[in-house]
């Protein structure tokens, strides 16, 4: 039997009263990957995931994913060192634990779609991450949305359906109209 853990947004078991395996998400019902809906960043659609590995940039410095990029965001281009080493859950973590240094809260909250429009745009862009680019055409007009059991209801919709699915919006906007 395998050691359970929660941490976010990979494969391994993610809920302490619950026992799964891994790939355990494709018990929960709201998880649905059909002709018509990719509901959860899971499985054959990881790299929908902002932790998937895609090459960007902010202020000239390239990042290995959109998490770590956003995360970095946060902060002063001085005070990003700890982003260019480390994983997308470390970079989640440094947030909880370090007080972003560039933008007051309110500014964040302010601005934080368009810095991840900008990202997510880097992302499906066919000259820089050409394979993601063309996996996000061939979901033709399929919803998206960002399905997840951590409760963001900004990026994503929880479990029980709530939620403004920000994230998804914003990919399903860049599909529609792709980088050039």
């Amino acid at each position: 039997m395998s050691e359970q853990k929660k941490i976010l947004y990979n494969e391994e078991p993610f809920d302490a009263t619950r026992s799964y395996e891994k790939g355990g998400w494709r018990n929960l019902s709201e998880i649905v990957h059909d002709e018509f809906n990719i509901k959860g960043f899971f499985g054959d659609y990881r790299w929908l995931s902002n932790f998937s590995k895609v090459t960007v940039q902010l202020d000239g410095v390239t990042y290995p994913s959109v998490e770590v990029a956003y995360h970095a965001a946060k902060h002063t281009p001085q005070d990003r060192d700890y982003f260019l080493s480390c994983s997308s859950e470390e970079s989640v973590t440094y947030n909880r634990t370090h007080t972003p240094t560039f933008y007051t809260p309110k500014a964040w909250n302010a601005t934080k779609v368009e810095v991840m429009r900008f990202l997510l745009e880097q992302k499906f862009d066919p000259a820089l991450n050409p394979d993601v680019a063309q996996k996000l055409q061939n979901t033709g007009s399929r919803y998206i949305e960002e399905t997840n059991w951590w409760g963001d209801k900004f990026w994503g919709k929880d479990l029980t359906g709530e939620g403004l699915n920000t994230l998804g919006i914003l990919i399903m906007e860049i599909r529609d109209n792709p980088p050039t």
